[in-house]
């Protein structure tokens, strides 16, 4: 009873010395605000990457992601209000990569001088138009459309231009005849393998067929031919239920036109579908509308056809973009340390200081 009322008596103790350091905290920031002193945003101090003069940090991400809002917006897709907060946290978490390699690559540029020619503002200009549905906007009339965003994006929109004005000035980036013809020739290789390994799949599905209209077991042919181990696991359990179907709502078509009228025990020929070739049986009805299936899956090569020439120079080119930006990252981030985000509230890790002298290539 006594150390019941020790514990009472405790606990008010503390909840007052609580109370009263919650005040003490209160009237000491009111304290700073009248004396024109603020408390250090705490985004900015969770860095990202540190070396020489460049600083990137959770703040950065997070006013990114306001920038990406406010495009959105300003295309008329906003952000929806309720889930603003974690849209911001989830997109900042996720552009910090991007964000880390736009400002090495900024960094390396200025660093050799590069500088857009008009022609390149206008290309990239032109994107942005496309993105925020504004076909004749200026540079002016999208940053003012930003308010409070647009000196960002001002900045975001000149570190764009010098990347493609690079871009261009790599010779390797825009691919010739040459280049062209081999991509056609290596698809054309891909596009011949695949049917043939899709022929042989074909003929596959066509002997399991076969071997169970002869009345060998279900579970036997399965175990033979069937590939989808990823739903059943080396065990071959095949008899393990598939799918409960209904055809009116099943999202494979081909196989909900086949299901309605069959019988228990009864099953498919084989069906191409977008998983694979497919031999489904009715292992129970729950009613009148609904089929317990099993199945026997046996992959298929995705098809492919040869683009026209147009289509091929523009992915080549796509490729030579994506890949020259990796090299010069992977030269650029050499004694640099940096580390992703580890949660969505903001909880990161601090980056050590690169060695002395590891920033002097930039």
């Amino acid at each position: 009873m006594n150390g019941g009322l020790v514990s009472i008596s405790s606990a008010r103790r503390f909840t007052v010395w609580e109370h009263d350091m919650r005040t003490w905290i209160l009237v000491f920031m009111a304290g700073l605000l009248v004396c024109g002193c603020r408390p250090a945003d705490p985004l900015a101090q969770v860095v990202f990457v540190k070396t020489g003069d460049l600083t990137i940090t959770a703040k950065d991400a997070k006013e990114s992601a306001e920038l990406l809002a406010a495009l959105q917006a300003l295309a008329g897709k906003p952000v929806k209000e309720k889930s603003r907060v974690k849209w911001i946290n989830r997109t900042a978490m996720r552009i910090v990569p991007s964000l880390v390699a736009s400002a090495l690559l900024d960094r390396e540029f200025r660093r050799r001088g590069i500088q857009a020619s008009d022609s390149v503002r206008e290309d990239v200009l032109s994107r942005y138009r496309k993105q925020v549905r504004q076909p004749a906007a200026t540079l002016d009339d999208i940053a003012n459309g930003l308010g409070a965003q647009g000196a960002r994006f001002r900045r975001q929109f000149a570190r764009e231009c010098r990347l493609e004005q690079y871009l261009r000035d790599c010779g390797t980036v825009v691919p010739s005849d040459e280049d062209i013809e081999i991509a056609e020739a290596q698809l054309k290789q891909v596009i011949e393998r695949n049917e043939a390994e899709n022929a042989r799949a074909k003929a596959r599905g066509e002997e399991a067929w076969r071997r169970l209209q002869a009345g060998d077991a279900w579970d036997a042919v399965a175990a033979a031919y069937s590939e989808d181990k990823l739903l059943y696991g080396d065990d071959c359990a095949y008899a393990k239920e598939w799918e409960t179907v209904d055809p009116k709502h099943f999202y494979l078509q081909e196989i909900a036109d086949a299901l309605p009228g069959m019988e228990v025990g009864a099953f498919t020929k084989p069906i191409e579908t977008d998983e694979g070739l497919m031999i489904v049986r009715v292992a129970a009805k729950e009613d009148d509308a609904r089929y317990v299936c099993v199945r026997i899956l046996i992959r298929l090569k995705v098809k492919m056809e040869m683009p026209d020439r147009a289509d091929l120079k523009r992915d080549l080119e796509k490729e030579n973009r994506a890949q020259a930006q990796l090299d010069l990252l992977a030269d650029l981030r050499k004694g640099v340390t940096f580390e992703y985000p580890l949660g969505t509230n903001f909880t990161y890790k601090v980056l050590e200081e690169p060695t002395k002298g590891s920033g002097d290539r930039f």
